[in-house]
């Protein structure tokens, strides 16, 4: 028998630690990136349909000597004639029997127009495609800085040395992506980030006619 065994009974048991269970950590709000997202998704539907326009533009009027008349002249917002981005006026013809006429007035005055009416440019014409895949029109010559085009070019590079980047979004877009893990997400966090908070030149004066209102 044992002695002790009283004693051993009358000691109190240990006390049991109650299991801690952890909280679980609320899920993050990503109601902000979901619409940063969708309105990403629209823009660049928005930005397709600019940046076809800004291919066909240039390619109809792509060429060395002559320019196209009718594409100076039926191209622009609601099928009329291109207009310059720094002053918003036509581009002048410089070819004889039109020679100081904007595309557009000739065009209509031109009763044997067609599409094989070729004319040289008044002070020369510049057709860019900017940073955003966007059309840009100038009056001018590259070089020279009292054209349009020098105006323009200046006008764009600074607003872009002015635009700052809210770096707060990107992480409220990567956090979206990385937990949501669609394909390439990596990439397209930095899409998204890049196209709605990086430096957008806009869409121009001149419109595709279906983005012309």
């Amino acid at each position: 028998m044992n002695p002790f065994a009283s004693l051993d009974e009358d000691r109190p048991a240990a006390p049991v630690k109650p299991k801690i269970v952890p909280k679980p950590k609320p899920k993050p709000d990503h109601t902000e990136a979901k619409a940063i997202h969708a309105a990403y998704l629209a823009k660049i539907a928005e930005l397709k349909l600019h940046q076809d326009y800004a291919m066909r533009v240039a390619k109809a009027t792509d060429g060395p000597g002559m320019t196209p008349v009718k594409p100076l002249a039926t191209m622009g917002c609601n099928g009329g004639p291109l207009l310059c981005d720094h002053c918003g006026k036509q581009i002048i013809l410089e070819s004889n029997p039109y020679y100081n006429v904007g595309a557009g007035d000739a065009w209509e005055r031109n009763s044997k127009r067609d599409d094989k009416w070729l004319s040289y440019i008044k002070g020369g014409l510049m057709v860019c495609i900017v940073e955003n895949g966007t059309l840009r029109i100038y009056h001018g010559y590259d070089g020279v800085p009292t054209h349009c085009y020098a105006y323009g070019k200046k006008a764009i590079a600074d607003a872009e040395a002015a635009h700052v980047r809210d770096q707060k979004k990107f992480k409220l877009i990567w956090d979206y992506f990385e937990e949501s893990k669609p394909d390439n997400w990596m990439r397209l966090a930095n899409e998204v980030f890049n196209t709605m908070f990086g430096f957008d030149p806009g869409l121009g004066v001149n419109k595709p006619c279906q983005a012309s209102s």
